[in-house]
């Protein structure tokens, strides 16, 4: 009897040296690949934001500071006059390198009606 339980624990501790060997060769073969691959993996990411700049780029805006008035209109109302404004915007995307074969050109024409309100304190509304 006592030889069998001299027997468990040397198996015991065999199988335990076993295990912490086999976790030691794991780890060592993950740090291993972490380090080998790790500057590959970052070019890779680098390349893959690059890529997507290129394809999905931000489309940038350019204001035009000119507005123009079509119309200006006297009205019977209490505001007294009303204007018809017209406003263009341009955006541009993938203007990179190849912007002259791959860019694209927006233009954004807004029309609107204008019209001022005027806020009276309580003495003007008696008018």
């Amino acid at each position: 009897m006592k030889e069998n339980r001299g027997f468990n624990l040397v198996s015991i501790l065999i199988l335990i040296i076993i295990a912490g060997a086999a976790y030691y060769i794991v780890q060592s073969i993950k740090q291993t690949t972490e380090q080998t691959f790790g500057p590959v993996q970052q070019a890779n990411s680098s390349l893959q934001t690059q890529v997507a700049d290129l394809l999905h780029p931000t489309p940038t805006i350019i204001p035009d500071p000119v507005t123009y008035i079509n119309e200006v209109r006297a009205i019977a109302r209490l505001e007294t006059i009303q204007y018809s404004v017209e406003k263009v915007e341009t955006g541009e995307e993938n203007q990179g390198t190849f912007g002259f074969l791959f860019g694209d050109k927006v233009l954004f024409v807004a029309h609107g009606l204008v019209m001022p309100e005027l806020t009276c304190p309580r003495s003007c509304q008696a008018i």
